[in-house]
């Protein structure tokens, strides 16, 4: 029996570790023409107008190996949704959902304890547990956290 996760779930909860971004709204809605290469690396930005809230532009700092998969799905597709499921679709709050409790189904088969409220969000909080705590090098404090995660401090607390 298979017991890992599908590829395209496996790169979704990567790029959630890795930036914090939210799983359908930022990840499952980038485009090339939301990427931005700047001097000191790769930045995603979301206008206002597709940001939650709707109330400020979103801009995402995006680790250098996440950053390597974004130019190189550029490169295959231009246009259109860059991450998309097994089945070629765009990632929708439905199709992230189901793959997210057949990949937690098959690990509790197979003996991993793993809560029910654990969903695709996980990712974002593990990102940000691990930005306080240094994990990838300074650690951050709960403003610099907030505005990582384009929330503010009051919501991180």
């Amino acid at each position: 029996m298979e017991r890992d996760a599908s590829a395209a779930l496996a790169l979704a909860v990567k790029v959630g570790i890795r930036t914090g971004c939210r799983p359908i709204i930022e990840y499952g809605s980038l485009e090339a023409r939301h990427v931005e290469e700047t001097p000191r690396g790769q930045l995603w930005r979301f206008p206002k107008e597709e940001a939650k809230g709707r109330q400020k532009e979103r801009a995402i700092y995006v680790a250098e190996e996440i950053a390597q998969v974004v130019r190189q799905r550029i490169k295959i597709s231009p246009t259109g949704k860059l991450f998309r499921d097994d089945r070629g679709n765009p990632w929708t709050v439905s199709s992230s959902g189901h793959a997210f409790r057949q990949l937690r189904d098959r690990l509790r088969k197979a003996g991993v304890e793993i809560d029910d409220h654990d969903v695709m969000y996980t990712a974002r909080h593990t990102f940000a547990k691990r930005m306080l705590m240094g994990y990838w090098g300074k650690q951050v404090s709960l403003e610099v956290l907030a505005g990582l995660m384009g929330n503010t401090p009051k919501i991180c607390c």
